[in-house]
This record gives C-alpha cells, structure tokens and sequence, in this order.
C-alpha cells in the first residue's frame, strides 16, 4: 500500500537487457495511502478483508483476458504489518477461492542484521 512505490514503479518504462521496453499496467495496480504500522493483526484483520476485495475485482479483469491460466506468484513481506498480515489474509483467500490454482509464495525476510550462521 506503498503509494509513492508503485506510482513510481507505474511512470518509469523498464528497458530489458535485449532491450524490450515495457511499463506496469495502470487498471492492474493496487495501492492506498496507509499501512499497518508493523501490526501484523492489523494488516490481516482489519485490512485483509477490505483489500482483498478491491484486488479481486482486478484479478478477475485480468483473468476474463488471458486463454490460460497457470496459478499465482506472491511476493510478499515477511516482516511488518501490510507485508505480513494482510499478504497473508490475500494468500489464504486466493487460496480458498481459487483451489485448483497453483501457488507459488515467495517471502521476503527484509532484516539482515549480524553473521549468518548456517
């Protein structure tokens, strides 16, 4: 819900290395001013269902578009309150709506602090 980012993200066209240029669709985008203050409950309970329902209506645009659809890529946060909570409420719905649909779920552990012991 990061505002800043992804307008950011949806001004700037990307060049590839083989030099394909291409930009985010703005109607596939999602954000709002506001977070979960590191609060994960918050993120989950008071903003998931919210959200998720806002997301819906854009997944299901971009599915009545493709022929063929493989499954789902989440990348989300594993730490604070939006990444966490609320991508953890959007994982389980996709999950509960989508059943058949493979899930591949990435998380990302933003804190590195010290020596790595393996």
């Amino acid at each position: 819900m990061e505002p800043k980012v992804v307008q950011n993200c949806l001004s700037t066209k990307k060049q590839t290395q083989s030099g394909i240029v291409w930009n985010y669709d703005e109607s596939s985008a999602f954000h709002k001013q506001g977070g979960s203050g590191n609060n994960w409950a918050l993120g989950y309970y008071y903003y998931g269902e919210e959200e998720y329902h806002a997301t819906t209506e854009i997944i299901q645009r971009q599915l009545e578009k493709i022929d063929y659809f493989g499954g789902f890529q989440v990348l989300q946060s594993l730490a604070g309150g939006t990444g966490s909570g609320l991508g953890t409420h959007l994982v389980e719905r996709l999950r509960e709506d989508y059943a058949k649909a493979n899930l591949i779920n990435l998380a990302v552990w933003p804190y590195m602090t010290g020596e790595v012991v393996l």
